[in-house]
């Protein structure tokens, strides 16, 4: 039952979920290797952003390439696959490029080492957008089949029962996902915050709040067989959860503050002198 409960009722989207679930511990082996053996000592900034592409690139390819004769069938434009990596594309994308500028003001975070050189899009490394999106295709990927048991279980409750529990559910995984990345990348040394005890308290209830509206978002992609989302409604409502994100993100900045002592002036985080490309 819970396996049923687990599968997409979509063939489209049952087909893209377990491909990119199937791909998620490939990934996830190669970055563990790469920095429990070190290996990244050896990269350039250039390789950072070779490796990164060598993984962004299968999340495209690998449903294109894999693809059932039932998904064949299927538009290419309405397939679950593309409008999900689309919908991935879109939010990693700007949470990338306006977010992490949060993280700078905020938390403390900065880049040293090979990833502070090499080329930055808005103060950004251009690998770390196309590793975001990886490691965020797979983290909503599993939260959109962990939910469906969940909703299974709730079935026949009340509606308020249900809202409740969902929003605990989203909430306790999106500040847990927060929480397990910090903890994670915590050895590689070129990615720094001022005090690792507070980012991994404090720091993920802030990143949480990227995943509290993102997780639940993106699970509106293709909920039935008979509610296929237009590929329109899927690009407008990426653009919309970012907003989202950005106008709690600043609401904490102004609200509740930052755990380090700011220099300048602390102005709205990404609206900072700088050049698009360095």
């Amino acid at each position: 039952i819970v396996m049923v409960r687990l599968s997409a009722s979509s063939p489209s989207k049952r087909f893209g979920e377990c491909i990119i679930l199937a791909y998620t511990p490939f990934w996830i082996g190669v970055m563990a290797i790469v920095v429990k053996t070190e290996w990244y000592e050896m990269f350039s900034a250039n390789d950072y952003l070779a490796f990164a592409i060598s993984l962004f690139i299968p999340c495209w390819m690998l449903p294109l390439f894999l693809a059932t004769e039932e998904e064949k069938k299927t538009p290419y434009l309405q397939r679950y696959s593309i409008k999900a990596n689309l919908w991935i594309l879109i939010v990693s994308y700007l949470g990338s490029h306006f977010f992490t500028h949060y993280f700078y003001t905020v938390l403390g975070m900065k880049y040293s080492g090979p990833l502070a050189e090499g080329i930055h899009v808005n103060g950004v490394p251009l690998s770390m957008y196309f590793m975001a999106h990886v490691y965020f295709l797979s983290y909503h990927i599993l939260l959109s089949s962990l939910q469906r048991i969940l909703r299974g279980v709730l079935a026949g409750c009340h509606a308020i029962v249900v809202f409740v529990t969902m929003c605990l559910f989203f909430t306790t995984f999106a500040i847990f996902t927060a929480f397990a990345e910090t903890w994670a990348i915590s050895s590689f040394p070129y990615y720094t915050y001022p005090n690792f005890l507070l980012m991994l308290t404090y720091g993920s209830g802030f990143y949480g709040i990227f995943f509290v509206v993102s997780f639940p978002m993106f699970c509106r992609i293709d909920p039935h067989p008979r509610r296929q989302t237009p590929l329109f409604q899927v690009i407008i409502e990426a653009f919309g959860s970012v907003m989202v994100i950005m106008l709690l993100a600043d609401i904490w900045r102004l609200c509740i503050g930052t755990i380090f002592n700011h220099t300048g002036h602390p102005g709205v985080p990404y609206a900072q002198k700088g050049s698009l490309i360095i």
